[in-house]
Parts: structure tokens; C-alpha cells; sequence
């Protein structure tokens, strides 16, 4: 026994392993429950996670040895690629300091080793509890302006700050919104929607039924007044996974049912419901196409590096003078509003076949879960994946932290459903 396992002993006598290991409960159910709501909370969940994890390692015995995960090598050239362009780049710092937002996998491999996952099945009913209170937080806001002040906001909402307004008022074009951030908010709620969907599915008890036919339908709702459409686009194209895998696929009609009073009643959700049948005069669809044939010169100008991570915005004023830059949008704002099309301006062509590597890794990992995994959870995980793409085709969603940690923690739900072994563990 080394000497500081010796120590530490002391100080963690055996009868209080226990408390520590239900502080580590705690923490890995608080690291599921933010994301939807603080990314802030997340990183302090993980933190405090990761401290006692630490102390855990040092109490023991047996030297902890990290077992490969099927996204390691993924991972790793991503990285190495990061770097490359990054360094390659006219600005090698500003590129560096986008290091941050590349490193939200740490959540996924903090699940992975600790205890050998232990603790991911507690990560993931925090999720469902986060995720449901964000639904029920979303959809508080147009139940208070549409049913509680009917006619318009009180005067003394106007009172209140800015940043509380934000709060409990719907932002433009009366979308409901989280608190993290208004345009990411369905894509953190959509993976909660598939597993009470596929919930519902698999339910036999008339409780169970009740329970999980109205999160379904709660989670939907909260879609649909959220008014993006790429979850919307995901949303069905999971369900449809759902009725292609399911025997009961008929049941899914009776939510769709359901949903189509708020649809109607929604004139906000209706009128984005039919911008899909005039996308060539739809201002924001031309805007994002503008966006994209930007996005297309300037990758077409650096497909073996990009021009590195972070410096969109400087390529678009470097090339928006020249006469040939058609598209010239007013300002990139380094947003491309397309996850492969960034990468392959960013990164190269290397780049953008490395995140397709890791989100085909992504589907590939959830189909295995899905084989051994309880049908609820690991059906619920497989429509999150295989959607996933979609919602990165119209935004950056792999790269928004509340919703790149969310999904981090789903891969280690899948990780662990994968191995048959520990499938047991989410009964």
C-alpha cells in the first residue's frame, strides 16, 4: 500500500466510502440534469464529480486502469486536425483559443472511466429530469402571455430587468426559448422527446401509458412553439425510425394527433409550418443560402487545411471585395449555420470528414446499444443519433455546449448499452 493510499485512507475511513460514493451520485445526476438549463451548473457538476472521483482513485486499492472507448481514435484526429489548421491559420492564437468549445467530449470519458460507468445510468435520469423541467419551463412562458395575460404582458412586467424579462418572456416571433440560449433550446429537448416517445411505445400499465403519452406530447408541443425547423425536420424523421423498428408503429399517429391543435392554434408555429412550401422567397432561407455559398467560395480556396478554426469572419472580409465573391452577405459573423460546411471552411476536407467519422460513430454505437440495450432507452438513443446529422445540416449544433454536452452524455449512455454486460444496468 503506497503511502498516500495510506493517508487518504485515514482521512476517508471505510464506513464513510458510502458517502462518497453517493456524493458521486449526486454530482453524475446534476452533470444529466444542466445542460438544458446552465451550461455554467454543467461545468461545476463536472468539476465537483471529477474532484471526488479523484479522491475515490486514490482511496483504493486497485489502480485504475481506462479501457478503450469505440470514439477514441475519432477523437483524436479531430483533434490532431484541430491543431493542424489552427496553427496553419493567419491567426494561430485566435484559432487556439477556440480550444474550449472542441473539448466537450471531457463529460462523455468522465462517465466512461469513472468506476468503470458506474455512474452513467444516473447521468442519464438527470438528463430526463433536466430536460423535462426545460420543457415545462418553455412551455410556462406561452401558457403565461396566451392564457394568463390573454391580451399582452401586465405593466409591471415591463418593470423588471432586461435579463428577467429574457426569463419568462418569449424572445421574437413569440418562440419559447431555455435558459441558456433561445436557438438551441429544441435540439437540447428533441433526444427527451424521442426516449418518452419510445417510452410510450414500450409501456404495458395504464400509469406508465398516461405518464409517458403526455410527456410525449408535452415535449412535442415544446418543439413546435420553439419555431425551428431543423428539429422539427429531425423530430419526424425520428419518429418515422421509431415506426420503422417499432412492431406497435401505429401508435405514434396518436401523438401527431395530438399535436395538430397547437400547430393550428400557434399562428407563429403555422406560418413556419408553411414557410417549408415557399423556401424560394422566404427571407431567412435566403439568408442561410447566402450564407452557405460563402461559406462554399472559401472552403473551395483552402480544402487541404481551411482557413483554421474561428476565422470564417476573417476570410469573409478578406474575400468580400473581390468582384467574383457572388453571394457577398453583409457578415459571415464566423457562423456558416451548417456543422460540415464549417469544418470543411475551418479544417479542410480533413475536418469535415473527421465529424462525419465521429457522427457516423455516433449511429453506429447507439445501433449496437439498440441490439442489447432495453428498446425503450436504446430506441429513444438511436433516433437522437441518426437525427443528429440533420439538426447540424441548418446549425452548428456539435459545437453549442448545452447541446454538444447533452449529447456527449447520451454517447455514454450508448457506450454503456452497447456492452451487454452492463445493459442490465438500466432496467
Amino acid at each position: 500500500m503506497s503511502w498516500t493510499h495510506f493517508k487518504l485512507s485515514a482521512l476517508i475511513p471505510p464506513d464513510q466510502e458510502a458517502l462518497l460514493d453517493r456524493l458521486m451520485l449526486f454530482f453524475a445526476f446534476l452533470i444529466g440534469f444542466f445542460p438544458p438549463l446552465s451550461n455554467s451548473a454543467t461545468y461545476i457538476a463536472s468539476g465537483g464529480f471529477a474532484l471526488f472521483w479523484v479522491l475515490q482513485i486514490l482511496t483504493q486499492k486497485k489502480r485504475w486502469r481506462p479501457s478503450p472507448t469505440p470514439l477514441d481514435q475519432p477523437i483524436v484526429f479531430f483533434m490532431a486536425i484541430w491543431l493542424f489548421s489552427a496553427l496553419l491559420s493567419t491567426h494561430p492564437l485566435k484559432s487556439l483559443g477556440t480550444l474550449p468549445s472542441q473539448m466537450h467530449f471531457f463529460v462523455f470519458y468522465l462517465l466512461v472511466y469513472a468506476c468503470g460507468g458506474r455512474y452513467i445510468p444516473t447521468a442519464f435520469r438527470g438528463y430526463l429530469a433536466g430536460a423535462g423541467v426545460a420543457v415545462l419551463y418553455g412551455l410556462s412562458q406561452w401558457v403565461f402571455l396566451f392564457w394568463i395575460c390573454k391580451s399582452g404582458y401586465p405593466d409591471w412586467f415591463y418593470h423588471l430587468s432586461e435579463k428577467t424579462q429574457s426569463y419568462i418572456g418569449l424572445t421574437g416571433d413569440n418562440r419559447i426559448h431555455g435558459a441558456v440560449n433561445p436557438l438551441t433550446y429544441a435540439e437540447t429537448i428533441l433526444p427527451f422527446f424521442f426516449f418518452s416517445t419510445a417510452s410510450w411505445l414500450e409501456s404495458k400499465g395504464v400509469a406508465q401509458h398516461i405518464l409517458w403519452l403526455s410527456a410525449s406530447f408535452l415535449a412535442g408541443a415544446a418543439l413546435l412553439c420553439a419555431h425551428t425547423r431543423g428539429p422539427w425536420i429531425a423530430a419526424l424523421a425520428g419518429v418515422g425510425v421509431m415506426g420503422l423498428l417499432h412492431r406497435r408503429r401505429l401508435l405514434l399517429i396518436l401523438p401527431l394527433i395530438l399535436l395538430i391543435p397547437i400547430t393550428t392554434y400557434n399562428v407563429a408555429a403555422r406560418r413556419n409550418v408553411m414557410s417549408f412550401l415557399e423556401l424560394d422567397t422566404n427571407r431567412n432561407v435566403q439568408a442561410r443560402m447566402a450564407l452557405w455559398r460563402g461559406g462554399i467560395y472559401i472552403a473551395r480556396r483552402h480544402l487541404l487545411h481551411g482557413v483554421g478554426p474561428g476565422q470564417t469572419k476573417a476570410a469573409d472580409e478578406q474575400y468580400k471585395v473581390r468582384p467574383d465573391y457572388t453571394p457577398n452577405p453583409p457578415n459571415l459573423a464566423g457562423d456558416l449555420h451548417n456543422l460540415f460546411l464549417q469544418h470543411l471552411a475551418e479544417r479542410g476536407i480533413p475536418g469535415m470528414a473527421c465529424i462525419l467519422w465521429i457522427l457516423i460513430s455516433f449511429i453506429l454505437i447507439s445501433w449496437r446499444a439498440y441490439k442489447w440495450g432495453p428498446t425503450g432507452i436504446s430506441l429513444g438513443l438511436l433516433a437522437s443519433f441518426i437525427t443528429f446529422p440533420i439538426i447540424n445540416l441548418t446549425e452548428r449544433a456539435f459545437e453549442d455546449a448545452e447541446v454538444a454536452l447533452a449529447f456527449w452524455i447520451l454517447t455514454a449512455v450508448a457506450v454503456r448499452l452497447s456492452q451487454k454486460e452492463s445493459a442490465k444496468t438500466f432496467n
